[in-house]
């Protein structure tokens, strides 16, 4: 049955996330981490489980359970961290005062990720006794790439144990069906610097003063083609083409495509994509991004400058079967093929993808209740956003479902989730507690759905 929370339920909840998001634990700066942990241990104590907050050597993990003697153990892993709130004046209100408008809650971190905890909270607190052992994992260096996390997992392995993880985030699509994601891709952060002069010069000096800014572009332009083809010898080592299996499921999952277009203002996908073909770009598909890029001036009018510097940042999205060392190493070799030997490449984060098999019963179990409690849901095989999943699913079933929405804009201004979103997700939660609780199966670990 899904579950309708009381008015006390509801006011604890949104108090609870107004709480979070007013603390700016901005990992990427340095800001509320320390405050966000003791938060967060403190709410978790609230609702009667056994809180600590253990050290990692980087931001300190959260790990909070409630052993119930049950047969059955759920995991929920979240991050308490969140993306800089930058740029501030495109924000419609203060990024770290949560205010409700229009029946969102508007706030840095009310989707990703702080409204997912909440839900999650809300959800064990309602059951009062749950039906299956409880244990969270609130990590704060998931923006910064969790470099601390796979020491801790290795640590502390045993705290780890469970039949089922509900991973960090997810949101409904346009049409109000809950999105489930099975996997996340993974990711290498790079940053590209490239020197030229001690300091600027005046751009008269350009004919015989090398410029970093067009040395710079050059080697970005060599590693990418305009067909949108990597041109990096190497780099789509191990990567596995879907199967006809998966690329019929792909051509089944229902794709809104011209109000997603709408939504990001565009006439059309890039290179032209179009129904399944985007999807399996998305989901199938590494790929290598600019997220940044600076040099000289930038303000407004003109200045006839030569800037002594020039930096980009990249993010590159890994597939199953691509190592990341591998990839970094491709990426040093062509720079260095290409005479690009002074420019200097940094690698801030790092580690593969993971996923779980569609096949996993635990997939019908957390997507039979989505369909109570949302009247639909739809499975999509990954993520196209990165996260240390591949940490998880070597132990347990991986299974994202969250309190998004389609225009929830997380890592952006005016970041949001629903009022009602928060609730369903709780109610999502509280179901699949229930469930896990009434399985059976004599291996312990794979029940079937319903």
């Amino acid at each position: 049955m899904v579950r309708a929370f009381d008015e006390e339920e509801k006011r604890w909840a949104l108090e609870a996330l107004g709480g979070l998001i007013r603390i700016p634990s901005v990992s990427a700066q340095g800001t509320g981490i320390g405050e966000a942990a003791r938060y967060l241990r403190d709410l978790f104590r609230q609702i009667g489980l056994d809180a600590r907050v253990l050290e990692t050597g980087g931001n300190p993990v959260v790990f909070a359970e409630r052993d119930v003697g049950a047969g059955r153990t759920i995991l929920f892993y979240n991050h308490y961290d969140v993306q800089p709130p930058e740029p501030l004046e495109l924000w419609s209100s203060p990024p770290f005062e949560p205010t409700v408008r229009e029946g969102r809650i508007y706030g840095r971190g009310a989707y990703d990720n702080k409204g997912n905890i909440i839900a999650r909270a809300l959800a064990v607190k309602a059951l009062n006794e749950p039906p299956v052992n409880v244990r969270f994992l609130v990590e704060g260096e998931e923006e910064v790439g969790s470099k601390n996390l796979p020491r801790f997992v290795e640590e502390h392995g045993d705290l780890l144990e469970a039949d089922l993880c509900i991973w960090e985030s997810g949101s409904r699509d346009e049409a109000g069906r809950l999105q489930i994601d099975l996997g996340c891709k993974g990711i290498l952060a790079l940053e590209l610097h490239a020197r030229g002069p001690k300091a600027d010069l005046h751009s008269s000096l350009s004919p015989i003063v090398p410029n970093p800014a067009w040395r710079l572009a050059w080697a970005l332009a060599s590693m990418k083609g305009g067909g949108e083809e990597i041109k990096v010898e190497g780099f789509y080592d191990g990567v596995l083409e879907p199967t006809e299996e998966e690329l019929e499921y792909l051509a089944r999952i229902p794709f809104d495509e011209r109000g997603r277009l709408e939504r990001y203002g565009l006439e059309e996908f890039l290179r032209g994509a179009r129904g399944a073909e985007v999807l399996r770009k998305l989901y199938y598909s590494p790929a290598m991004n600019i997220s940044g890029i600076g040099a000289g001036y930038q303000g407004e009018g003109s200045k006839t400058v030569l800037p002594s510097v020039a930096m980009a940042k990249l993010d590159v999205r890994l597939v199953p079967e691509q190592r990341p060392d591998k990839v970094l190493g491709a990426i040093e070799r062509h720079l260095q093929r290409g005479g690009f030997w002074d420019i200097e490449l940094r690698c801030t984060e790092g580690y593969p993808a993971g996923r779980t098999p569609m096949d996993n019963p635990y997939v019908g179990l957390v997507a039979g209740a989505a369909g109570e409690v949302y009247g639909g849901a739809v499975i999509h095989p990954t993520s196209a956003g990165s996260g240390p999943i591949y940490l998880f699913t070597k132990r347990m079933p991986c299974i994202s479902a969250g309190v998004g929405h389609a225009g929830s804009n997380a890592h952006a201004p005016d970041e949001s989730i629903y009022v009602e979103n928060l609730f369903l997700g709780a109610g999502h939660m509280a179901l699949v507690m229930e469930r896990l609780g009434e399985a059976t199966s004599p291996s312990g670990r794979t029940p079937p759905g319903p």
